[in-house]
């Protein structure tokens, strides 16, 4: 209990008594408003000059200043500007006291610092009601000031921040922390709707859009994770919140809503993540993440009916290197192992270290020195025996850790869906057993767990030992194909077709030995013998007194880039004396493709030799316009899958006029492969096709059949 002014104060704290310090150079005026504002409940001080004020003002802050303008020494002005110095960031009212009545004092006294004024004569009952209101604003304002101070440490501390978008107006006002979370200053903030997308991570921009469309037209609230770019091109996660709001019609006018930055949360999962899926020495797949693949492919194969295949790889007696060697030296081993897996397998096997977007992980470590391979979507048996070859080849080359050589082999296991297991556990316990039997028959090979599928393997094996002496056993045989022209109606070339008879028996295709020979490289081999042999032929031909034809010879992408190309050729041509012209090399669009400068470069070389260049198979592959335009070529032959479907009256007609339309225009001759029908040939002769071939004409014919033929040609 507290007396101020005779008057009793019910308080425990006298603290709690609002302050008032009176500046005032009359000594009477100061008596009347302590008096005044005594009897309201105030505690008063004194000061008889702005000098004597400032140093009360730093000894105790008063809650009210009450200033006269007009003082000696140190003007109201003046004292009110060094006021707002001592009380710093603190509100403290400083009310002007004084008879000046004119405009520009009473902005002056603003400009300083001033919260209000107060005229002379003081009404001496407005005066303590007046001091109280003011008192309460400045209470309020102080009260307003901290919670913003608070909520604005609380959303830098958590990274959140506000912002709104006026629809109607298209301006987005953000808060100071929204403009931290995108990078910029409070006066680079985006002011429109546009501006804010053109902050978003392209890569989510769209489904932001797709958000906020959806919240306008449904009422719904806005949630979303998504990315935004800082100036320097880093990402960063962001959550945004929003709801709608409305005006009185029911239509939407605004979105209010918030934004979090959530990197370091996103880190954190995307780690723990990490540790849960991951093997934390090699960065593959473990167990966890390995049998989750698994299950979604053998369901996507059973779904689509198609094949899939687990190959099970376990390192032989990697034991006794960690023994000898150290468990650091067979860590390092196991990362080796991993490293050479990733890079041995294609882009079109589905490889690739975590994070990288749209990859399918299909290589794990399930432990020790197990590692499985996961395929899906296979063609053919032929492609798994390709990796797992591939696989051991990577794995038999010398590996140098620390300072050390260190040779390792592996064995592989190899289970196919569905025909050896339809379910996750009978796949790899399958695939565990045939990885044994690959360790039984003398380690470093590959067995699969079906007995038919291990002889259809060595029946391949076999094959290529076969496929490797038909050269020199001369084995291989061309046979020749006659080409029409069907502006002149007569014979103008033939396309030599490899064939192979193994020990002289029935004839292959070249469907069942050049895919075997593009995988152990024996393919440079015989196509360097496909070139001498057709030019050969070609010029024997000539001396025979048959007409000039050309020659076509179809080329491999190996051939293209692995063997000295231009030389090949070159050679082939003198050794058989025939004139370059007469020599067309046949290449499919994926060659076109493939280091362009490089083919550009060896294609101006062949075309300066005299040699024809045709695109085989076109219409299947890329059909790029931009790469015949750049390229030096001569013909387009049209795929026979067009052909065919001429006599059934799809769109393939269509497609055909197209491309000889486009070739026409480029200055390039067509060739159709597969004429069987009568139909067919007219149709190509009315849409300006030079020239066909296929079995309308003739098939391939022997060496021997093919020279009747040219001499008594029978055509259509």
């Amino acid at each position: 209990m507290y007396i101020v002014g005779g008057r009793m104060i019910r308080t425990e704290n006298p603290a709690e008594i609002p302050e008032v310090l009176v500046v005032d150079d009359d000594h009477l005026i100061r008596c009347a408003i302590r008096e005044t504002l005594e009897e309201f409940g105030f505690r008063v001080r004194e000061a008889e000059n702005g000098r004597v004020a400032l140093e009360k003002a730093g000894e105790s802050r008063p809650d009210v200043v009450l200033l006269d303008v007009l003082m000696p020494e140190l003007d109201g002005f003046s004292t009110c500007v060094e006021l707002r110095r001592v009380f710093g960031e603190a509100h403290v009212p400083v009310v002007m006291v004084t008879a000046l009545e004119d405009t520009r004092s009473i902005l002056r006294a603003y400009d300083c610092g001033a919260t209000d004024f107060i005229t002379k004569p003081i009404n001496r009952l407005v005066l303590g009601h007046r001091v109280r209101y003011i008192l309460r604003a400045s209470r309020a304002f102080e009260a307003l000031r901290q919670s913003r101070a608070s909520l604005a440490t609380a959303q830098r501390l958590a990274r959140l921040g506000n912002w709104q978008w006026d629809i109607a107006a298209d301006r987005m006002d953000w808060s100071d922390e929204v403009c931290e979370i995108f990078g910029l200053s409070a006066e680079r903030c985006a002011a429109s709707y546009d501006a804010f997308l053109q902050k978003v991570h392209p890569e989510d921009r769209a489904t932001v859009e797709r958000g906020m469309a959806e919240t306008l037209e449904k009422g719904t609230p806005f949630r979303l994770d998504f990315r935004v770019l800082g100036p320097d091109g880093g990402e960063h996660f962001v959550h945004g919140q929003a709801e709608v709001g409305f005006d009185r019609e029911g239509r939407p006018v605004r979105l209010c809503g918030t934004f979090q930055d959530v990197s370091e949360r996103k880190r954190a999962e995307q780690q723990i993540r990490f540790l849960a899926y991951y093997d934390s020495l090699t960065g593959l797949p473990n167990r966890a993440l390995f049998n989750e693949r698994l299950q979604f492919a053998l369901t996507h194969a059973r779904r689509n009916q198609r094949k899939a295949a687990l190959l099970f790889l376990d390192l032989d007696r990697f034991k006794v290197i960690n023994d000898t060697l150290g468990h650091s030296v067979g860590d390092m081993l196991l990362c080796g192992v991993a490293d050479r897996l990733l890079s041995t397998l294609r882009e079109t096997d589905f490889v690739a270290r975590p994070g990288e977007p749209g990859a399918i992980q299909t290589v794990a470590r399930l432990g020790g020195d197990e590692f499985t391979i996961l395929l899906s979507d296979l063609e053919n048996v032929q492609d798994v025996i390709k990796i797992a070859r591939r696989i051991l080849t990577a794995i038999d080359m010398p590996f140098h850790l620390a300072g050390q050589e260190v040779f390792v082999t592996g064995s592989i296991g190899l289970a196919l869906y569905p025909a050896d297991g339809e379910d996750l556990e009978t796949l790899v316990k399958h695939a565990d057993t045939a990885m044994y039997h690959a360790k039984e028959q003398g380690r470093n090979n590959y067995q699969f767990f079906s007995e038919s599928m291990n002889a259809t393997a060595v029946e391949m094996l076999a094959l290529e030992n076969r496929l490797r002496k038909a050269v020199e056993r001369r084995e291989l045989v061309l046979h020749y194909q006659p080409q029409l022209d069907l502006r002149t109606g007569l014979l103008c070339g033939v396309e030599a077709l490899v064939r192979w008879a193994p020990d002289g028996g029935k004839l292959l295709p070249p469907s069942e030995f050049l895919p075997l020979a593009e995988e152990t490289g024996l393919i440079l081999e015989i196509g360097e013998w496909v070139v001498r042999r057709a030019c050969s032929q070609a010029r024997a031909w000539l001396e025979m007194g048959i007409a000039p034809l050309r020659m076509s010879v179809n080329l491999s992408s190996r051939q293209f880039w692995q063997q000295p190309l231009v030389e090949v050729v070159t050679a082939a041509l003198a050794e058989a004396g025939l004139d370059p012209r007469w020599l067309v090399l046949e290449i499919t669009e994926s060659v076109l493709l493939q280091h362009n400068a490089e083919t550009l470069a060896a294609l101006r070389a062949l075309k300066e030799l005299g040699v024809g260049v045709a695109i085989d198979d076109f219409g299947t592959g890329y059909s790029s316009l931009s790469y015949l335009k750049r390229f030096p070529l001569d013909i387009l032959k049209i795929d026979q899958s067009f052909v065919r479907d001429i006599e059934e009256g799809r769109s393939d007609p269509v497609i055909i006029s197209a491309i000889i339309a486009m070739a026409r225009s480029l200055g390039l001759r067509t060739v159709a492969e597969g004429v069987e029908t009568a139909r067919q040939l007219e149709f190509l002769r009315e849409e300006g096709c030079e020239e066909v071939q296929g079995f309308l004409l003739s098939p391939p014919l022997s060496a021997e059949e093919i020279v009747d033929y040219l001499r008594n040609p029978r055509l259509p």
